[in-house]
């Protein structure tokens, strides 16, 4: 039983309060006090404050009533089999695909650690209504492939907020779902995303093996392809393949070239030229080539421009190279600039690398400056870490 359920018996009996006199006096249904007693369901604040009036508790049931968070280690949402949830329909699919859209922009603004709850929670409670068959049958279709972008959202999002475990739960929820909706495009996207993935975590062997299983394949549109070069450049560059990594990366920006055809998925609108410039950075870092991979990071974060939490992933990665290179001066007004950026962005993904960067910049003699700027940075990761 709930601390809620346990709560509320205890003030009933202290108050003489029957079942059917609380929801007379709250007023409610009967049926959903019961509920509330026998813990299959936790009430809404507002339902919780009126059993407070009635019952004089001074507002301890609408503290026991704070909507516990979502279950982020497993990825699972833990409903009770007996909630009954209203049957999605077509303007249900279109609310869910609108909250996707907004949760991708405020992401892009404000990075994952702040939506990634609610990407969470709007994803799990998609799929409950979805595993539940709470639909009208027209609606299945759709709903799936709904679900399937909802999922994948909110395995970026995971992603971002540095929660590699669940972002890996959720890729593999949602690719299961798009691929029971026959929806090939989110799939080959939710692919994309266990390659990234992959090199994020040195697993660089299964995100070349996931790229070239994909490029093996056919009916791939042109940018759809260029991700995988793209993806299968960074997983040899971490293998230590210069050659091959170089030529997948080339032949990627050969093929990005052509633009947007109507063939292209509507996903793949990020895979930008930024985008691209960020990553063959990346994979001249693996290789070694500091001078090069900074000059390309600086390509990239101007390229982003209003773009601030990509800028930010940016800037953080050019700090890292120009650190590994030991241009203390050039990383100087990087490191100051960051600053901004901590205080406007919540990614725990980048703020990991900044925080292994400015443990180099302490552990090494390099200037005055540079060693300020490193001390300020990890206050104000701290300081994000408390928020």
């Amino acid at each position: 039983m709930s601390s809620f359920a346990e709560r509320l018996r205890t003030l009933m009996d202290a108050c003489g309060v029957s079942g059917g006199e609380l929801a007379r006096q709250v007023p409610c249904d009967p049926a959903l006090v019961s509920r509330y007693l026998n813990g299959r369901q936790q009430p809404s604040r507002r339902m919780a404050s009126r059993m407070d009036e009635v019952l004089g508790a001074d507002g301890e049931l609408t503290v026991l009533a704070e909507p516990p968070e979502a279950n982020l280690s497993s990825g699972i949402l833990a409903l009770d089999p007996a909630v009954r949830c209203l049957p999605a329909d077509a303007d249900y699919v279109a609310g869910l695909r609108q909250a996707t859209r907004r949760l991708v922009a405020l992401d892009t603004r404000h990075g994952g650690n702040d939506v990634l709850a609610i990407a969470t929670r709007t994803f799990q409670a998609a799929h409950f209504r979805l595993a539940s068959g709470a639909y009208v049958p027209h609606a299945e279709r759709d709903l799936q492939a709904a679900v399937g972008e909802a999922g994948e959202v909110a395995a970026w999002i995971a992603y971002d907020a540095d929660q590699q475990p669940l972002s890996r739960a959720l890729c593999q929820e949602a690719m299961l779902v798009s691929r029971l909706a026959g929806d090939r495009s989110m799939e080959l996207m939710q692919l994309g995303h266990m390659a990234m993935q992959g090199f994020h975590l040195r697993r660089s062997a299964e995100s070349l093996r996931i790229a070239d299983e994909v490029l093996g394949g056919t009916h791939l549109s042109g940018r759809v392809a260029a991700l995988f070069h793209l993806r299968r450049g960074r997983a040899l560059a971490q293998l230590g393949d210069r050659p091959r990594a170089l030529s997948a990366i080339g032949r990627s920006r050969s093929m990005l070239a052509d633009g947007i055809t109507s063939r292209d998925p509507d996903w793949t609108w990020w895979i930008s030229e930024p985008e691209l410039t960020c990553h063959e950075a990346m994979a001249h870092a693996d290789l070694g080539d500091w001078q090069t991979a900074a000059e390309l990071f600086r390509r990239a974060s101007a390229g982003h421009g209003s773009l601030v939490r990509a800028r930010y992933n940016a800037e953080a990665h050019l700090l890292d190279v120009l650190v590994h290179g030991r241009a203390w001066r050039d990383s100087e007004p990087v490191a100051a600039g960051l600053a901004s950026f901590c205080a406007e962005v919540g990614s725990a993904r980048t703020a990991s690398l900044l925080r292994r960067v400015t443990k180099r910049i302490r552990s090494t003699e390099t200037t005055t400056a540079l060693d300020d700027s490193a001390e300020e940075l990890n206050r104000l990761l701290d300081m994000g870490a408390l928020a």
